[in-house]
């Protein structure tokens, strides 16, 4: 096990940090006397992926529908919402500052 002072942690923990990452456990001491231990960090498997198409299989089974879902998507882009603005609309002029409101008298 390694030793570094506090001071060592403040001014170079660029070292300390090579010595964690190559594994190395660091005692930290303070005026000579052991206040901490500092261990790396254990590293991690690679994570496993969920299998979408399985689950989507396990779902609808062999079932094809009518419509794929970057159809449903694309004309979903082309319709018009209410809540979309329109370029001179009222809203849209009430927006930029001028508000309806008037002072309280």
């Amino acid at each position: 096990m390694k030793e570094a002072s506090v001071r060592d942690l403040r001014y170079d923990f660029k070292k300390i940090e090579r010595l964690l990452r190559q594994g190395e456990e660091i005692r930290i001491t303070k005026r000579r006397k052991a206040i901490a231990r500092l261990s790396p960090e254990r590293p991690e498997g690679p994570r496993k992926m969920p299998d979408f198409m399985a689950q989507l299989r396990e779902i609808y089974g062999d079932k094809v529908l009518a419509v794929t879902g970057a159809e449903i998507v694309a004309e979903g882009r082309n319709r018009e919402f209410p809540l979309v603005l329109k370029k001179g609309s009222a809203w849209q002029k009430r927006a930029k500052g001028r508000s309806t409101r008037t002072a309280a008298s």
